[in-house]
């Protein structure tokens, strides 16, 4: 079906119809910022204002001339006559889908317009319930200090707000489409249990996500037939279930990490704090204090006064950790970074005090290399494996790191060295797990500096040559994972093959499944590539999580590219694309935007900043906020949320660049 033509002007080159709105920023730096938030705008604004395929623009001539169905900046008008079949309840709709009109679409007994009747309406259905990924599934998302983070979906539900997402360009119109971008997460939920499917590519690569999960595909698919060559290339966004054998998923090959790494840890943040012990040496102490009983104004030397106990054989002031109450941790965590001298222990007993702060130097990360690949925890210490007979040189790369890094290492057997530390075991669990089949490697702490020093010692212990790319091998699921995206954000492409019948994984260096077509040469895209599909694979149901981003797209496990659950009226690639009904939805939008900003301005509140779905407001007070809130959800139906509060934001001219200061020293970019 031909689509009408937009009644609006898109503001940004590519996009058929006018989008989201911002409101220019205030540039300058402002205190008590406060940022207000419509609650899953574009989904409520559908069912607020009853818009859907069948109702936007409808045939009855008492809705296209009242006055007060009208969208606003356009001339559609909303059916007054019948809701929609967004504004209704959605509970049903994927049994009835399945039940009724998936079986009729396929019913030869049918006459071909009734099948044809049935898959439209089978196929709009599909776009009201919600896409989903499983529990464990990873998404690769930026934190507010600018660290990238592989997680499982469920790990980022507790600060998805705070939280920005690997995505890329995909205007397929722009020069830069396929180019990686962090975009920020619009919204996270759980939506309880579903059927699943493993799509597996050419190349090894697999993701999860459920049967009607949409994926960014290229078409035409095959580049046989002349035919098929003369076809544009475009993107067609398909749901898990309708792929097909031999189908181009997208793949993002130039996977970001963080620009520059961290340079230290504090270690009560990243171990297991059962039973540990901190301190603070009786030297250090009387640098900033000459007694207890001493008035002091320093609030380190408060909270050693008030909850320390001094040790005479140790010379030390020590405490329980998890007996010291939260906000006094975090005074001497900043002092720890700053340069302030205190160690840890486990437990009460005699043993080694060890600073609480760890560099992470390239000795550290050639350590973590060969402990993913040789190591494991004993009680009270870890082990590397290396025999010295076969691999001396390995054997004295170990050893000169081990001594470097200042770690007590235990007699050398001529088969594994032995580092008796209870602290340096549980951090080598933490940050790498235990167990072959539990292994990782800990992205959030690398640089491409740091990843190549890993890398490397990893392959020097459990890798090998096959034709001269390098071979990884570990038994460990998510470390094969982790190993591909590493190797691509060094610029590398892989496959993974495997579990073979021992249960080990083998990833190879490659020169990646590189696609030509006559007269079209490469086809890649700013390192975005086309991988074919192997296999799908149908699957028992799990929880499963939903989320939405900025663009529509994200980029899940192993570089997959996928669309998010919302917005598909308005995916231009999407087969059920529906203009007038996208065009109402951002129209609605700006709207709210418009008429929230002269509400806060006729209260006497300036507006800093809006964009989409949020303003940024100049120091409201609370019964301001709350007026606000109440307004919102009168006048508009919309729920208005008081997202959070900066100390002082600084905003520039430009959109979406700001930087905002917390209260307790939080930094939000």
């Amino acid at each position: 079906m031909k689509q009408p033509d937009a009644q609006t002007e898109a503001m940004i080159g590519g996009k058929a119809f006018k989008g989201a709105i911002v409101i220019e920023p205030v540039a300058g730096v402002h205190f008590n910022a406060t940022v207000l938030d419509f609650a899953s705008l574009y989904p409520t604004i559908m069912m607020e204002h009853n818009i859907s395929y069948e109702t936007i623009d409808c045939s009855h001539d008492e809705c296209r001339t009242a006055g007060d169905n009208k969208v606003p900046e356009t001339d559609h008008w909303i059916c007054k006559k019948r809701k929609g079949m967004i504004s209704q309840t959605i509970g049903f709709f994927r049994d009835t889908r399945v039940n009724w009109f998936k079986p009729k679409v396929k019913d030869k007994s049918l006459s071909e317009e009734t099948r044809n009747w049935y898959s439209v309406v089978e196929k709009a259905l599909k776009v009201f319930i919600n896409a989903c990924l499983p529990a464990n599934e990873e998404v690769i998302v930026r934190t507010s200090n600018g660290v990238v983070e592989k997680r499982k979906v469920y790990e980022i539900a507790a600060d998805w707000k705070n939280l920005e997402i690997l995505s890329i360009q995909n205007d397929f119109s722009d020069a830069h489409f396929g180019t990686p971008t962090f975009i920020p997460i619009k919204n996270f939920s759980n939506t309880g249990k579903s059927q699943l499917r493993k799509i597996t590519l050419l190349d090894g690569r697999t993701f999860i996500c459920t049967p009607n999960h949409v994926l960014p595909v290229l078409k035409p698919r095959h580049p046989r037939g002349k035919h098929i060559l003369k076809q544009k290339m475009h993107i067609e966004e398909i749901a898990a279930e309708d792929l097909e054998k031999e189908d181009g998923l997208l793949i993002l090959q130039d996977i970001p990490l963080s620009k520059s790494s961290t340079k230290k840890l504090f270690i009560p943040d990243i171990i297991d704090t059962n039973d540990l012990y901190i301190a603070v040496p009786r030297n250090f102490y009387k640098t900033r204090s000459y007694k207890a009983n001493q008035e002091t104004n320093d609030p380190l030397i408060i909270i050693v006064n008030e909850l320390f106990s001094y040790s005479k054989v140790s010379k030390k002031y020590k405490a329980v950790w998890d007996e010291i109450p939260e906000t006094k941790q975090k005074i001497i965590k900043d002092a720890v970074l700053n340069g302030a001298k205190f160690e840890v222990k486990i437990g009460n007993e005699a043993g080694c005090w060890m600073n609480s702060v760890l560099p992470l130097s390239k000795n550290f990360f050639s350590i973590l290399g060969w402990y993913i690949a040789e190591g494991s925890i004993g009680k009270n210490r870890f082990h590397i494996a290396q025999y010295e007979l076969h691999h001396p040189d390995n054997c004295a790369e170990i050893q000169s790191s081990i001594k470097k890094l200042n770690w007590p290492l235990g007699k050398y057997n001529g088969k594994q060295f032995t580092i008796n530390s209870v602290i340096l075991s549980r951090i080598m669990s933490s940050l790498c797990g235990s167990g072959a089949k539990q292994k990782r490697i800990p992205i959030q702490l690398l640089d491409r500096k740091n990843a190549r020093v890993l890398l490397d010692a990893y392959f020097k212990g459990d890798g090998n040559f096959v034709r001269e790319n390098r071979r990884y091998s570990t038994a460990s699921m998510q470390l094969a994972n982790d190993l591909v995206m590493v190797l691509s954000a060094l610029g590398k492409f892989a496959s993974i093959q495997g579990p073979d019948a021992a249960g080990m994984f083998r990833i190879l260096e490659t020169q990646g499944y590189h696609y030509r077509r006559k007269g079209r040469g490469l086809i890649q895209f700013n390192n975005t590539y086309p991988v074919r599909v192997k296999s799908i694979e149908t699957l028992d149901a799990e929880p499963v999580y939903d989320l939405e981003t900025e663009n529509g797209w994200f980029v899940t496990t192993n570089g997959c590219i996928v669309h998010n659950s919302y917005g598909v009226t308005g995916a231009q690639h999407f087969e059920l694309f529906c203009m007038p009904a996208a065009e109402s939805v951002t129209a609605f939008g700006r709207d709210a935007i418009i008429r929230t900003k002269e509400k806060a301005e006729s209260m006497g509140i300036r507006v800093l900043y809006g964009d989409t779905d949020s303003v940024f407001l100049d120091n409201p007070s609370k019964e301001q906020q709350e007026e606000l809130v109440k307004w919102s959800s009168e006048a508009l139906g919309i729920d208005l949320e008081v997202e959070k509060t900066y100390k002082y934001v600084a905003l520039s001219d430009r959109k979406k660049n700001y930087i905002g200061i917390f209260k307790d020293g939080r930094v939000e970019v």
